[in-house]
């Protein structure tokens, strides 16, 4: 049972011809994407003008992710996006509603797109904290291809695959300040939803052990034997803030680190589950788009 590896896909439209490729190299293959599917408050590096909080705001994010950038992230507490990031993410803020009405829109267009490309391959992912769970679930959940596995199990050839998604509020650069996503909650709360997956084999998450050490304890502790999280962001890293794909062992377990969707090229881990065995076999994937899409 094979898998291909992808993170914070970010409604690129060049990603169905990266499945569609994928496919072509292995037609028995399946998706695990370890969050963020939509656009709506980008890292440095990701396409700033098409997000939503561009369209809702306009050069505003070019400005305030420079002062960012320039300071090192060390200023958040002086960041043009405060007020803003709370109006879009606060249930009282006045452009919450109409955030929440442009995302619908963009995950219907997204999933139709995803659907036209998977022909008989399924693709399983957990919201990222900048996705909206509630609204990605509801449109998937009658999909035949498409499955929210938000703090749910589902079992492929007798091994358990687990969920979690959105992140701590404690592991941004903006913790104490304001919420940057519409999926962050309280580590306790995370911690809980990480307890209720005891004994999965493997756990895809969209935080990484070294940004909450909790989930390197569970990883050490519990029976997992794969963890799968999406590459954490080095904001110190001016060159490329984007992390990278690592596959690494802690003691007798293993954590793969996946670096978010990069275009025209993009690199990827496959991995064979193969029951009763060490349950993956890693390959990379290679992959350059046949021709530039407009994002």
């Amino acid at each position: 049972m094979k898998f291909v590896l992808a993170s914070n896909i970010l409604e690129h439209p060049g990603f169905p011809d990266f499945i569609s490729a994928v496919i072509a190299a292995y037609p028995d293959i399946n998706f695990l994407v370890a969050g963020d599917l939509l656009n709506i408050f980008p890292e440095p590096g990701e396409n700033l003008e098409g997000s939503i909080f561009y369209q809702l705001y306009g050069n505003l994010i070019f400005e305030g992710m420079n002062n960012l950038v320039d300071s090192d992230f060390r200023d958040t507490h002086n960041s043009l996006f405060i007020e803003p990031l709370k109006n879009m993410f606060l249930l009282t803020g006045n452009r919450f509603q109409k955030a929440k009405n442009i995302a619908w829109q963009r995950y219907k267009k997204l999933f139709a797109n995803l659907e036209a490309s998977l022909e008989n391959s399924h693709l399983y992912f957990i919201p990222g904290n900048m996705d909206y769970p509630s609204l990605s679930g509801n449109l998937t959940i009658n999909s035949p291809r498409l499955h929210q596995i938000d703090n749910d199990v589902f079992e492929k050839d007798g091994i358990r695959i687990g969920g979690i998604g959105g992140v701590p509020n404690t592991v941004h650069p903006f913790k104490g300040v304001v919420e940057i996503s519409p999926y962050e909650m309280a580590e306790s709360e995370y911690e809980k939803r990480l307890n209720q997956l005891w004994g999965v084999d493997i756990l895809i998450t969209h935080v990484s052990p070294e940004e909450f050490p909790v989930l390197r304890n569970f990883l050490i502790e519990s029976p997992l034997k794969l963890l799968i999280c999406r590459a954490p962001f080095n904001f110190r890293h001016k060159s490329d803030f984007r992390g990278k794909l690592e596959f690494e062992a802690i003691g007798d377990k293993y954590v793969i680190k996946v670096r978010p969707f990069d275009y025209p090229e993009n690199k990827a881990y496959v991995i064979d589950i193969v029951p009763g065995i060490t349950p993956l076999l890693v390959e990379v994937f290679s992959w350059r788009a046949s021709k530039i899409s407009g994002i």
